[in-house]
């Protein structure tokens, strides 16, 4: 039984794929796509508009966090910051240096912003004959890739995103997180939303060596898990990691 899913190996296999042989392959720059096991949904911009989660999923609205409809050609990729970029993600604050670009760095998520994915805990879960388990989606630093940092100040200091977590069912929004911290939700006109205003944000993500965590309990009846990158500020050079995303399954946390 796989006790932990690094979630950026599931990129590179298909649905019909056993869990156990997607934890074990690990495709360097692999694209996240609806194909892969465990991809419910995968969105590039377009968050300036109600959003559905999954195709059968609930419907969330991002403006108040800073959602936008821009695109960046590039999908959420394992261990890159971009799927049509071979720069590999890091996340120590430091600056990194011109070999740093040739090869994996880390393992986890790489998501540009404005950008939102979709895991189905259901399919995982039936993939890894685990029925009815409950989990823990576990991320000890995320924020803004290394590489950022190394750009000049003028773009550096402009960088900045929010980072959500989403845990829903077919029919609502069971938790949501902003750059590690639970938040509350709201529900209008049958569209959830985080319950805050951008200017309470303050905690917003920068280019400046500062990083997040998160520990999101998953409960059993939780349909999906939906990670969400936004840009409030129209800036470059803030592409956001997970570092180490994965699923710890209840039998193996203590």
């Amino acid at each position: 039984m796989e006790h932990s899913i690094p979630l950026g190996n599931l990129f590179d296999d298909s649905i019909a794929s056993s869990l156990h042989d997607a934890v074990e392959s690990d495709t360097f720059q692999a694209a996240a796509e609806i194909t892969d096991l465990g991809v419910a949904a995968v969105h590039d911009g377009g968050l300036d508009v109600d959003v559905r989660l999954a195709e059968d999923g609930v419907l969330f609205n991002f403006l108040n966090v800073g959602g936008g409809g821009a695109a960046v050609l590039g999908l959420p990729a394992n261990d890159t910051y971009r799927s049509i970029s071979s720069v590999p993600i890091r996340t120590t604050g430091e600056k990194f240096t011109q070999e740093n670009f040739t090869s994996k760095l880390e393992d986890g998520i790489g998501m540009s912003p404005n950008e939102l994915l979709t895991f189905d805990l259901d399919e995982l879960r039936t993939a890894g004959r685990l029925p009815g388990i409950a989990m823990r989606f576990v991320v000890e630093r995320a924020g803004i890739n290394d590489a950022d940092i190394a750009q000049p100040s003028y773009y550096k200091d402009k960088a900045c995103a929010n980072l959500l977590v989403i845990v829903s069912t077919e029919e609502r929004a069971l938790s949501a997180y902003v750059n590690g911290t639970e938040v509350f939700l709201s529900k209008r006109n049958g569209v959830f939303s985080v319950d805050t205003e951008m200017e309470e944000l303050a905690s917003s993500l920068r280019a400046d060596g500062r990083f997040v965590a998160f520990d999101v309990p998953i409960p059993p009846h939780a349909r999906y898990l939906t990670l969400v990158t936004t840009d409030y500020d129209g800036a470059n050079f803030d592409h956001a990691v997970f570092s180490g995303a994965r699923l710890e399954l209840a039998a193996s946390v203590e």
